[in-house]
């Protein structure tokens, strides 16, 4: 017949032995429980320890951890025997060493057989309840799909606090401050009112203050109407323009600024500054102001060497008539009609190549004066008239 062994033991719920009712290598049963119980005495200190591993703590689902030497149940990490899901904060402190990443994703990423909505991202970060509708059906490494009237940051890159890259719903930020967009520009520049890069009708356009001021087209580069083609004197392009080529109307180019005198040259050879054959189109002005007497003098207007094409003149304040003056000749010593013999003070009064009473363009080897005299009586002091003269000129050195 077979002999029964029966060990210490308790039916009492919760009830431990103790280290005075146990000796070393004696086992103690509670029956209630199911657990074991045996003597310890690692580092000459004796405790008594279960010997079995319990029944799980918390629900069904949830993964069982230490929870002061007993089983418990985490409701932040639960798994259905196929996938794993965290409800709470995931902290790595693991560092990273070479080949090491502390944390990587090796599986081979979905990139065929789906389409935009199925065809997830490696990683996906997408609050609950959003869906998500246009990933590429040739598969996506990371994706980020915020609720609708999300307004934060989907992205942000940042270096000792300071963001170097972000995308919200509606632009990238980039290198600067660079804003990044849909709209136009799709590229604006920090410190650039609206303005930088983007796609005008299929071209590349530069926008400035919101205008597309430049567009880019297959075979040609064009300005927006009212914007000019300028230089500036500083390599840095810092100081204001003083060199402008503008469109005034259809089919005309202009070179002016303000009223600062223009000259365009066109070159048969340059080598330097000092080694050139060149033809000059020019112009020179002056402003003859509280005009008196019989005539008034723009000594030398006339460059030496100028073939005059054009001399223009305009009241700019008019002429007193107290010593009844009705209008003025324009022309030289030789001959004081030359370029006009027009009537009329009033200011606005003016005269072009119409006006001239030569037919012939001439040269003047020397610099000359342009004489402008008074017609009916001498200008009384109180009058102004602006000349231009335009030229050109054959130049070498």
């Amino acid at each position: 017949m077979a002999n029964t062994i029966k060990i210490r033991r308790s039916a009492t719920q919760g009830a431990v032995p103790t280290t005075a009712q146990l000796a070393l290598g004696e086992l103690a049963l509670n029956t209630y429980d199911g657990k074991l119980y045996a003597m310890n005495d690692a580092a000459t200190t004796e405790s008594v320890v279960e010997l079995s591993g319990g029944a799980p703590g918390g629900s069904t689902t949830q993964i069982q951890y230490n929870n002061a030497g007993s089983f418990g149940g985490l409701s932040t990490l639960t798994t259905d025997g196929t996938d794993i899901t965290l409800s709470g904060r995931f902290i790595s402190s693991l560092n990273g060493a070479a080949s090491e990443p502390p944390g990587s994703f090796t599986g081979t990423w979905f990139t065929t057989g789906g389409d935009a909505t199925t065809t997830k991202p490696q990683l996906l970060i997408e609050p609950s309840g959003t869906t998500s509708t246009a990933w590429s059906t040739n598969g996506t490494g990371l994706g980020v799909n915020a609720a609708s009237g999300f307004s934060g940051n989907l992205l942000d890159l940042q270096v000792d606090g300071t963001s170097y890259l972000n995308a919200t719903a509606t632009q990238f930020i980039g290198p600067a401050g660079s804003v990044f967009t849909g709209g136009s520009p799709g590229i604006t520049l920090k410190g650039a009112t609206n303005s930088g890069l983007g796609a005008n009708a299929g071209n590349l356009g530069i926008w400035a203050q919101g205008t597309l001021a430049l567009n880019f087209a297959s075979n040609e580069i064009r300005f927006a109407r009212d914007w000019v083609f300028s230089w500036s004197s500083d390599p840095n392009n810092n100081n204001v323009a003083d060199t402008i080529f503008a469109r005034d109307a259809a089919d005309t180019l202009a070179q002016r600024r303000g009223t600062n005198a223009q000259t365009l040259r066109v070159y048969d050879t340059y080598s330097s500054a000092t080694d050139y054959h060149r033809i000059a189109i020019a112009t020179a002005r002056a402003t003859l102001s509280a005009v008196s007497g019989a005539s008034v003098t723009a000594t030398g207007l006339i460059p030496a060497g100028a073939v005059v094409m054009g001399v223009t003149s305009k009241v700019t304040t008019g002429l007193g008539t107290t010593n009844s003056t009705t209008g003025y000749k324009i022309g030289t010593v030789a001959d004081d009609d030359r370029w006009g013999d027009i009537t009329g003070t009033a200011a606005g009064t003016s005269s072009d190549n119409r006006d001239w009473t030569a037919g012939t363009i001439e040269c003047f080897p020397a610099a000359t004066d342009i004489i402008v005299t008074a017609v009916g009586g001498n200008f009384d002091g109180t009058g102004e008239i602006y000349l231009s003269v335009q030229y050109m000129a054959g130049q070498a050195d």
